[in-house]
């Protein structure tokens, strides 16, 4: 992590993924068709009677907010307001409408934010809703993409069973924070790397 005068910079290295009609357009030569076709993307069951398909709404933005590596300020849950109203998004509702499972997508058409509550993991809620939020977007001809940290193994085996594809590049990204913890002044940059 780099010092400058009242400002903290660091310096994260990611996994980048494409789903895989993006890449047969984009990047063919990637394309393994032997390791592909075992890999057949489906939707995983869910209790229906349990849980219930929707979108988020604002008063979901708080929850976003506070799970979001990048979240958990003012500045931040404005930007999660904008993101719902604006882009494409599902979640999955539980007992009494409590949201439990979501994915939201950034002004970048990224798949950026997503997540579970704790007390639902291992139940196939993310796969779920990362799958229909895929095919949902795939008829609007959009470029399908995320990056993971490189930590975050059982998301990044989630998206592969649903054949995304790992580029062979990393997915670099600056923070730039205030070291005054008291300020609410906080840039991303985020960028491809081709190294």
């Amino acid at each position: 992590m780099w010092q400058l005068p009242s400002l903290s910079l660091s310096h994260d290295q990611n996994d980048s993924l494409l789903c895989l009609e993006t890449v047969k357009k984009l990047l063919p030569s990637l394309l393994d068709e032997k390791k592909m076709a075992s890999h057949v993307a489906k939707r995983s069951d869910i209790n229906q009677e349990m849980f219930k398909e929707s979108s988020l709404d604002i008063g979901h933005a708080e929850l976003v907010n506070q799970s979001w590596k990048f979240g958990g300020m003012e500045r931040s849950l404005k930007f999660i307001h904008r993101c719902i109203q604006n882009f494409s998004n599902i979640c999955l509702l539980g007992p009494v409408g409590k949201l439990v499972s979501w994915v939201l997508m950034d002004q970048t058409g990224e798949s950026r934010m997503a997540g579970t509550g704790a007390k639902y993991g291992g139940k196939g809620l993310m796969t779920y809703v990362f799958y229909t939020h895929t095919h949902n977007i795939k008829n609007f001809n959009l470029l399908l993409y995320l990056h993971l940290e490189k930590i975050n193994q059982i998301m990044i085996k989630t998206v592969l069973c649903m054949n995304y594809v790992h580029i062979p590049r990393t997915w670099n990204q600056w923070n730039c924070e205030p070291t005054d913890a008291s300020s609410e002044m906080r840039t991303t940059q985020k960028a491809f790397s081709w190294e």
